[in-house]
């Protein structure tokens, strides 16, 4: 069991790990809807970015449980934290930023990175720090499943 427990905490940098195909897939998205002469976007772009947000939300989702439950909390108070952090980023829509979906790729980033962080720091800021990290993912998740 600890050994599971062990692999699951370190869950939050392996979601960094798939940020870079994040950020790849964002920008194409990006590019491709402002390039007139393509349409409709191919659908293996919006595609591999909803699984590649879905990926990176998992693991997030599975280190805030391990984070969460080694601290001796469930975790759901977090994951309603994260709920309410992505609604508050999708009610401010895509319209705003330059590159909307690159940006909140950026701000996954350094969600992710503040938890990562925050293991070394203190514990108990870590599932709210995974919580902010967890939203960032779902909102893309959600994004790219309106595209595609």
């Amino acid at each position: 069991m600890h050994a599971r427990g062990g692999a699951r905490a370190r869950d939050a940098p392996l979601a960094t790990l798939r940020l870079p195909d994040l950020y790849l897939c964002g920008y194409l998205l990006e590019a491709l809807d402002d390039d007139v002469s393509v349409e409709p976007i191919p659908a293996v772009v919006t595609s591999r970015f909803g699984e590649i947000a879905a990926g990176t939300l998992r693991l997030a989702h599975r280190a805030l449980q391990t984070h969460a439950h080694a601290l001796g909390h469930e975790p759901g108070v977090w994951v309603e934290r994260a709920l309410e952090c992505a609604r508050a980023q999708l009610s401010v829509g895509l319209g705003r930023e330059e590159r909307p979906l690159v940006d909140r790729v950026r701000r996954c980033a350094i969600a992710l990175t503040r938890a990562i962080a925050a293991t070394a720091a203190d514990a108990m800021l870590v599932p709210g720090e995974l919580a902010d990290g967890l939203a960032c993912p779902l909102a893309l998740y959600l994004i790219a499943s309106t595209l595609g």
